[in-house]
């Protein structure tokens, strides 16, 4: 809360949920934290959700579902698309971001199904996370996460009347949204600045041009997923979570309930984006296009997981290999 004010000030929240709504072709999201609810109507779409604990007030991911949903209904071209790190500093803070992108995309494939949407919901939503993989020489490679520390929100790029974006300090969670809590400063902006905006990102992410807004999410997924096929050359497979014969994420609990420590010699922390991941004997045929990967559950496995302290780790989150 603001010092001096005699009432919440939540205006950064209430932009948020106003720009969602007013959306027509396209919104973008790119934030350090995504920590939201659905309503419970939209969460029971989701088989796990529901098992799933939180508190979280802000009602942002279920507008965003809404948004895409009623888009995909009309049968008009929409692109949503979040931008979030592999894993946050802390790593029980991760819980948030993982229980918020699984109860989604989950609540998201029910409706699909449920109500027989003929175009793919990949032509409307996806989830990505920054790394990247670089030639060490000849033989090796090293790879390592980009830390996502971006707070904004960009909608209707290339409208002329209708692009907004929203930048600052506020991450996408109830602790900087909804005004009881930190203090947050954001900055809304309209016009051309925005589309300038999104090309930079576009261009740094998807080594690509900017698109028009309807097309950002199915042009984001082609640079992504085809990244994601180039990390097979390196041992990596993303859809699965493995390197190797290896989880990247040991996730499996001991026999007497607590999760295995984590070896910090052969244990990558993608929470910081600072480590790299040596790969001995493993040469990138060819380099990846930005440095855009598609968000997978099986990196991570079940948010549960990380729900409780048992699982801290002082020095961030980390992937074991």
């Amino acid at each position: 809360m603001w010092l001096g004010a005699s009432e919440v000030v939540a205006d950064i929240f209430q932009e948020h949920r106003r720009m969602i709504s007013k959306a027509s072709r396209s919104v973008y999201i790119e934030n350090q934290y995504f920590g939201s609810r659905l309503s419970s109507a939209e969460e029971a779409q989701s088989p796990r959700c529901q098992a799933l604990h939180s508190h979280t007030q802000n009602d942002l991911a279920h507008l965003l579902f809404e948004k895409i949903t009623t888009k995909a209904t009309l049968g008009e071209k929409f692109s949503a698309v979040v931008v979030f790190p592999l894993a946050t500093e802390e790593s029980e803070t991760h819980y948030p971001n993982l229980r918020t992108a699984q109860c989604l995309q989950e609540a998201l494939e029910g409706f699909w199904k449920a109500n027989k949407i003929s175009s793919p919901l990949s032509e409307y939503f996806g989830m990505y996370n920054l790394a990247n993989v670089v030639p060490v020489n000849t033989t090796s490679s090293a790879f390592y996460g980009i830390f996502v520390h971006s707070k904004l929100m960009a909608i209707d790029h290339d409208s002329d009347s209708g692009a907004e974006a929203i930048v600052g300090s506020a991450n996408l969670n109830d602790r900087s949204l909804l005004g009881d809590r930190d203090a947050e400063v954001s900055l809304g902006v309209k016009g051309t600045f925005v589309q300038a905006l999104m090309s930079t990102l576009f261009q740094s992410h998807a080594a690509s041009a900017l698109p028009r807004a309807v097309d950002l999410q199915r042009r984001l997924s082609e640079a992504a997923e085809s990244n994601a096929g180039r990390l097979k050359d390196v041992g990596i497979n993303w859809d699965e979570g493995t390197l190797g014969s290896k989880k990247l994420l040991d996730q499996n609990e001991q026999d007497d309930g607590f999760l295995p420590e984590l070896d910090m010699s052969e244990a990558f922390q993608v929470g910081s984006g600072v480590h790299w991941k040596m790969l001995p004997g493993k040469a990138l045929q060819k380099g990846l296009q930005g440095y855009l990967l598609p968000w997978r559950p099986a990196l991570w496995g079940d948010a549960d997981v990380y729900r409780s302290w048992k699982h801290y780790h002082p020095s961030g989150a980390w992937l074991q290999t």
